[in-house]
């Protein structure tokens, strides 16, 4: 790596990043903040992220983010605040994804994994619009097209040290765990099809300060293909969303299924359903009044009810379901 003012004189070798006639073939130049980050590489770690401060002692390798000789190759470099995005190889357990850096190995991490595994989504021309990062990648839901995932500048009120999701019987089951907790209240776990327009499907309080590592986990029961990520709530109302991460879960319907926990303005049923017919949806409150009450038509087979519950106050309410002769009662909250 060089440096020069326009002069003879002032062209100077900054670092010999590859020991020997082979090079470093820095390339990728981008700025963040005071840093200027590039790709090179040497005989141990393959092409990486490098940063530089123009001098020697400064010219150090960012992260070797697939570990070993084979490298990452990160390009694409975007930048929001002090958060840069990129793609790169993470080995293999994680293919080419979207990652961040602030410039520090610690603040160098998975941003968002489109096709879990050694599968990869290969995200490209990463552009920043807003405070959304705009890309393409390919997935098997979606093929080749633009994606979009939300920014935001906010300091994170949690380490999030893991994020994933795995099928098993009951359904898409998320587990994320925390490193520190501080001043944080709760995650609410969101789902797409399609990666830009979300549903949030559960509510899970957080344990507001921490210093030790805390597993979480939340089963959504109805599958299928989808994207999800965790929207971290501090104290204050301020958030940040994770990583996105994606599965194809094949499970069977439950009997009843209900989200999200807490409902706000909608709340979405699942009944599934052997004939034709019509239920009566009855909310009351703990003590047995009556507050809304609407019939729908259903058909056999899975039905996805919205019901408007837009008016009633925050509580916790019971809803119930009526069937002909069967009859169905199961606990709700809602947070208007």
């Amino acid at each position: 790596l060089w440096r020069s003012d326009g002069t003879l004189n002032g062209t100077e070798l900054i670092k010999n990043i590859y020991s020997g006639s082979t090079g470093s073939n820095p390339s990728n130049f981008y700025s963040l903040g005071d840093t200027l980050l590039f790709r090179a590489s040497n005989s141990a770690a393959g092409i990486e992220l490098w940063k530089t401060d123009g001098t020697n002692a400064g010219t150090v390798l960012v992260k070797d983010i697939n570990p070993g000789s084979l490298g990452s190759n990160p390009m694409d470099f975007a930048t929001f605040g002090d958060t840069a995005y990129f793609q790169a190889n993470g080995g293999s357990a994680i293919n080419y994804e979207i990652f961040k850096t602030d410039g520090t190995t610690e603040g160098t991490a998975l941003a968002a994994e489109l096709v879990p595994g050694a599968g990869g989504s290969f995200p490209e021309q990463l552009v920043v619009v807003g405070n959304k990062l705009v890309f393409v990648a390919n997935t098997l839901a979606t093929g080749n097209e633009i994606f979009v995932m939300p920014l935001s500048s906010s300091v994170l009120p949690i380490a999030l040290s893991q994020f994933k999701v795995n099928c098993d019987k009951k359904g898409s089951r998320l587990a994320w765990q925390t490193s520190i907790e501080t001043g944080s209240d709760h995650f609410e776990i969101e789902k797409s099809d399609n990666s830009t327009n979300w549903t949030n499907i559960g509510y899970i309080k957080s344990s507001n300060e921490s210093a030790t590592l805390i597993n979480y986990e939340f089963v959504d029961a109805t599958g299928g293909r989808a994207f999800y990520r965790l929207k971290i709530f501090d104290q204050d109302g301020s958030f940040t969303y994770s990583s996105i991460v994606s599965i194809n879960c094949s499970v069977k319907q439950p009997n009843l299924y209900v989200y999200p926990v807490p409902a706000k303005g909608t709340l979405t049923i699942i009944l599934p359903s052997d004939k034709n017919g019509s239920v009566t949806l009855q909310v009351m409150d703990l003590a047995g009044r009556k507050y809304l009450q609407e019939r729908v038509s259903i058909q056999k087979g899975s039905n996805n009810i919205k019901l408007n519950i837009g008016r009633l106050v925050s509580a916790e309410y019971y809803l119930k379901i009526i069937e002909a002769r069967n009859v169905r009662t199961l606990k709700i909250m809602i947070a208007n």
